[in-house]
């Protein structure tokens, strides 16, 4: 493990906090799905994409991506792994979906996580590795592909060793998955886009032109750029070779109604912005609750659609409209007119109904990769929020502590009037809670210097047995029911530290144990030297943590508040400065505890050589 070097200034630059994470995740991806829309429209170079940026989210993170079978639903195959030789070697590996961890993420369609690498339903060659711990993430698409799936794979990131996710890591693996099933049913859509014009029987020409609006409508995720680019890929691909030349336009539908958002005519004719209350037209009314593609003259007997007066004032003579579906509701009508005397065919619905399902594919892209973008910015924003509350509320609580501590301390020299009586015995115990206040203020700072990553050590060569004995030299026990024991190994042990976050560290794990333990007992502090590591253990008799809880106690503000210890002060901030501080020096803090029987917390710090 690296060593610290004596005098030197640390950043928190290796410790981001979560807001920082999820810019420093989300903006490149972005960025780079913007960059490589082309390379990332295959299949192959989608997962490719998803599993080289997946494996970046997390140190020592491998990361999987299964697909399912277009001709077999019942079998994943790992079509992409990245972040170590162990994902690289499984790729091309099949697995059932039924009765494995994978197939569950996927039928649930919900996340999974399992720290039980000999569990029976974990896939072959997952027992095989090292891997402990996974969360496995379902790829799947609010709208049905054209072949119906909507289950697309897993992505699954898996670390060697038991080391739970946090609720932080757990909501960017999750936000990272949605991203991920934009990018693979979008590369999907391409795909299906490119079978769809093999498919079409028509000309070199008219082929040509619906695969150039295929890959348009997937180029962009801007919904206005996709209406544009939908009118007209569909006025050039309806357009006969040597006909006139076709007018198009696009209907969203909401609240009742069909707005014209988008039109396309050679002629330059517009008529928007229009919008038609969909029960006052019948034909409107027609593609939009039975999702029928309609076609008739737009003087048709017997009809009555005020739209189609519409556009015959512009001279048109036939008129086909097409539902354009995403979810299980209708978004939006693409409507196609002819300016000549040619009826609208069953090939040529087709053609409309091949425009309208790839502009419904992209619509429905651009609104869930909108959605988990807004997501994206909220969280960040959430986290910013939090960070300059701790600001400003450290510093504005400072110098009213400060006043008080000043008129405290002047009753206990005597330069106010003496307090006697049970007054006089009431003065250390407020001298102790503000202490323990001066102590928030100081971790509030601390942890806003991690935020804006200002926080610096000052580090050097120290006996570790020295900071622990200073660090609970004067720790208040407030309680009188608990009992301090401190057992420090003879030999030395020698880090290259910062002693004051040391101290930090040693003050918050103590205070931790002692408000959790509200019946009393033995506090006990030990030492030692465990092999090139240097672990100081601190232990309580307390209420103890439920398992299913505890990968919440470092979180920032991660207090875990049940029936046993809600009547208990505290912020959630102490824990989670003392693990980020000791992991800046290269070291880590763990827990043990077992709910009703205590907790015993390690910080573990790297030896050095003098």
């Amino acid at each position: 493990m690296p060593q610290l070097r004596a005098e030197r200034a640390v950043t928190t630059e290796e410790s981001t906090p979560a807001a920082e994470r999820w810019r420093r995740v989300f903006s490149p991806l972005i960025r780079a799905m913007s960059e490589s829309l082309v390379e990332v429209s295959t299949r192959d170079g989608a997962v490719r994409f998803v599993a080289e940026h997946g494996a970046e989210l997390f140190e020592g993170a491998e990361c999987l991506v299964s697909i399912v079978r277009p001709s077999d639903p019942t079998t994943l195959v790992v079509a992409a792994g990245a972040g170590g030789e162990w994902a690289q070697g499984l790729i091309g590996t099949e697995w059932p979906v039924e009765g494995t961890l994978h197939g569950r993420a996927l039928l649930s369609v919900q996340a999974v996580e399992t720290t039980n690498e000999t569990t029976a339903t974990a896939a072959p060659g997952i027992t095989a590795g090292e891997v402990k711990t996974g969360r496995l993430v379902p790829l799947r698409t609010g709208d049905p592909l054209p072949d119906r799936r909507d289950a697309l794979g897993v992505i699954a990131f898996w670390r060697v060793g038991r080391h739970s996710f946090s609720e932080d890591d757990r909501q960017l693996i999750d936000l990272f998955g949605s991203l991920a099933s934009v990018i693979v049913h979008r590369a999907e859509l391409v795909h299906e886009a490119e079978a769809v014009t093999q498919r079409m029987e028509a000309t070199e020409q008219e082929v040509e032109l619906l695969q150039q609006a295929a890959e348009s409508l997937s180029g962009t995720l801007e919904l206005d750029r996709i209406f544009q680019q939908t009118v007209l890929s569909a006025a050039r691909i309806m357009t006969p070779p040597g006909g006139t030349a076709r007018r198009s336009a696009l209907l969203v539908v909401s609240d009742h109604k069909a707005r014209v958002v988008a039109e396309h005519d050679e002629r330059g004719a517009r008529i928007g912005p229009l919008q038609y209350a969909i029960a006052d037209h019948a034909q409107i009314g027609r593609v939009v609750e039975q999702r029928e593609t309609v076609a008739s003259t737009v003087d048709e007997p017997g009809i009555d659609d005020g739209s189609l007066v519409d556009m015959r004032s512009l001279g048109v003579t036939w008129s086909a409209m097409a539902p354009i579906v995403s979810g299980d509701q209708v978004v939006a009508i693409l409507r196609v007119s002819s300016y000549d005397n040619d009826p609208f065919t069953d090939e040529h619905r087709a053609r409309l109904d091949a425009i309208a399902n790839v502009a419904a594919m992209a619509i429905g892209n651009a609104e869930r990769y909108s959605m988990a973008r807004s997501e994206a910015q909220r969280l960040a924003e959430l986290e910013n929020i939090k960070s300059e509350f701790l600001r400003l509320a450290s510093h504005e609580l400072r110098g009213p502590l400060a006043l008080v501590r000043g008129y405290l301390s002047m009753f206990e020299d005597g330069s106010l009037p003496t307090v006697a009586g049970a007054a006089r015995d009431v003065l250390p115990v407020v001298s102790a809670r503000l202490t323990q206040m001066s102590r928030l203020i100081d971790d509030m700072l601390e942890t806003a210097r991690l935020e804006d990553r200002r926080l610096q050590l000052a580090v050097r060569h120290v006996d570790l047995r020295d900071v622990v004995h200073h660090a609970v030299e004067d720790i208040p026990v407030v309680t009188g029911v608990h009992s301090i024991q401190v057992e420090i190994c003879a030999e030395p042990l020698p880090v290259v530290a910062d002693p004051g976050r040391i101290t930090t560290i040693v003050r918050n794990l103590v205070d931790n144990a002692i408000r959790y333990s509200p019946a009393g007992g033995r506090i006990r502090i030990t030492a030692e030297r465990d092999s090139d590591t240097a672990v100081v253990a601190v232990a309580d008799e307390g209420i103890g943590i439920a398992a299913d809880d505890q990968h919440r106690l470092f979180e920032r503000f991660g207090r875990i508040v049940t029936s046993e210890n809600s009547h208990i002060s505290g912020t959630g901030l102490g824990l989670h400065l003392s693990r980020e501080l000791a992991r800046l020096h290269n070291g880590d803090i763990t827990v043990e505890s077992e709910e009703g029987h205590g907790s015993t917390f390690r910080l573990r710090l790297p030896l050095s050589a003098g």
